[in-house]
């Protein structure tokens, strides 16, 4: 099983458009029983299983497994994985996600599973984006405060008492 499911998860990430993410839903089965396998690949976030194990358990879909490395991966320009470099020796760390889910559903869910997936992924890439013009903004307001001493003039009588902790 281990080798069916690796070997599967491999073929799909040799080739990944540049810059894209790539992503198919595939049904099959599973122990005789009808199932789908999402295949997720793109360039590494933090959260992403954490975003995704949320959205299927809103989504109320049995997971059986989770397989997600990350790998450090030297594509040519049409995006071929020509190597997988060991860490601090180039590349690009992407992720792998592969997901085995139970049921069987319709060409309309299938679709409606890859849109959510492609919005939850979209906030995880947001919210990296973002981050750390976030933290510059933060160490900014932090250094304006620490540097600003005489803050407490612009506290009103009402809020001099917090100075003193409560006691006048």
């Amino acid at each position: 099983m281990f080798g069916d499911f690796t070997h599967e998860a491999f073929d799909f990430f040799l080739h990944r458009p540049p810059l894209k993410r790539k992503m198919e839903i595939l049904t099959n089965e599973f122990k005789n029983n009808p199932a789908i396998t999402i295949l997720i690949a793109a360039e590494n976030r933090p959260f992403i299983i954490d975003s995704l194990n949320s959205l299927l358990a809103k989504l109320g879909l049995q997971t059986i497994f989770t397989f997600h490395p990350v790998i450090n991966s030297i594509r040519d320009e049409k995006g071929n994985l020509t190597d997988i470099a060991d860490k601090g020796e180039g590349g690009i760390n992407e992720y792998l996600v592969y997901i085995k889910i139970l049921g069987a559903f319709d060409e309309k869910t299938l679709l409606e599973i890859k849109s959510e997936i492609n919005n939850v992924i979209d906030l995880v890439d947001y919210t990296y984006n973002s981050w750390q013009t976030l933290l510059n903004k933060s160490i900014a307001i932090t250094t304006d405060i620490v540097h600003h001493k005489d803050i407490r003039r612009n506290f009103g009588p009402d809020d001099r008492k917090m100075e003193n902790h409560g006691q006048d």
